[in-house]
């Protein structure tokens, strides 16, 4: 079946009650009330509450190129190969290993034993988005970088001094925006901490349906914050850092229909000129959207927030796991810039 491409252009609309704060020469020229601060932070969402398998490893091949074999005896002694990788970027999912005279062998989930010594174990990133059960009084986003908050935005006439600490991922209501003339924003997080765009991935929401549909659900992804938003009867019911393309391979704006949902399979580079050569195999919860482009877990890295894909949206396995679960063939998938 072939994807549904919408003829619109997504236009989003903030529902925060943020009016921003516009600054010139570095001083504010136009101040915006804030939003009333809620007096819990986590009174408008929850943490789903979703288990993927940890039966399953996962692991970056280090040697080139990458050769799994029968049994760990024959791995031990590098005969009869039973797979050979052409691929230069290979990651592999193991479910056992063995200890034979003395070293470490993996059993790979469907072709066979390689060395342990020939393999670096990944650990998925731990991060979780959220399910959002009330609309926020303001806005909301996450830290993509560990870094300090400053007590006010940049100023000319006094200098800028640190607020508090905030780690990465965590995540914080937004209170007031200030945008400097160079079109930079800062991000107001409580009093006296503010933080730059760069380190922060600000979620904006959506008034109304633009699927122009009778079909109310709909995903959009932000690739100027790096986030997403679940919409369901034209409510944000999920939010998660995401990481799309990066150079060359940008993931491109536009308005589709999920196609096909497939629980999991190996992905293998199209373009490996372009894009690099890899081969990741076992790659659970994939929602086909436009050709090869598709929303799916990414178990190989943690840098959600940030580009750093190879066209597709890369999702947390948690993340990708709650989405799978929700997601059906038809609903649209909004990719877009502001």
């Amino acid at each position: 079946m072939a994807a549904v491409t919408a003829t619109m252009t997504p236009t989003v609309v903030s529902t925060s009650t943020i009016t921003p704060t516009v600054m010139a020469g570095n001083e504010i020229i136009e101040a915006s009330p804030s939003a009333t601060q809620s007096t819990n932070v986590d009174d408008w969402f929850v943490y789903s509450p979703i288990v993927v398998d940890d039966s399953i490893r996962y692991g970056r091949v280090i040697v080139s190129p990458a050769i799994l074999y029968p049994d760990p005896g024959m791995a031990a002694r590098r005969q009869n190969p039973s797979r050979t990788f052409p691929n230069e970027e290979v990651y592999l999912t193991f479910t056992d290993e063995l200890i034979l005279e003395g070293s470490t062998y993996y059993e790979v989930v469907e072709d066979g034993w390689i060395a342990a010594s020939d393999i670096e174990e990944l650990f998925p990133s731990a991060y979780q988005g959220i399910q959002i059960v009330s609309f926020p009084q303001g806005g909301f986003g996450w830290m993509v970088d560990d870094g300090w908050s400053y007590q006010s935005p940049p100023s000319e006439d006094r200098q800028r001094r640190r607020g508090a600490y905030l780690t990465r991922y965590s995540l914080h209501e937004v209170y007031d925006i200030a945008i400097q003339e160079d079109g930079e924003r800062w991000y107001k997080l409580g009093d006296q901490r503010w933080v730059a765009d760069v380190d922060f991935s600000y979620v904006s929401l959506r008034e109304g349906n633009p699927t122009m549909n009778q079909k109310p659900r709909w995903i959009e992804v932000n690739l100027s914050h790096q986030n997403l938003v679940v919409y369901e009867d034209e409510i944000p019911v999920y939010a998660a850092l995401v990481s799309t393309g990066r150079e060359p391979a940008w993931t491109g704006e536009g308005a589709y229909t999920i196609y096909n949902k497939i629980d999991i399979h190996p992905l293998i580079s199209p373009d490996p000129v372009a894009i690099g050569d890899y081969y990741l195999e076992d790659v659970p919860y994939l929602l086909y959207y436009q050709g090869s482009w598709a929303i799916h877990s990414a178990y190989w890295h943690d840098e959600f927030g940030k580009p750093n894909s190879h066209g597709c949206v890369n999702l947390s396995l948690s993340d990708a796991a709650w989405l799978f679960a929700w997601a059906q063939e038809g609903d649209w998938v909004i990719l877009y810039r502001e």
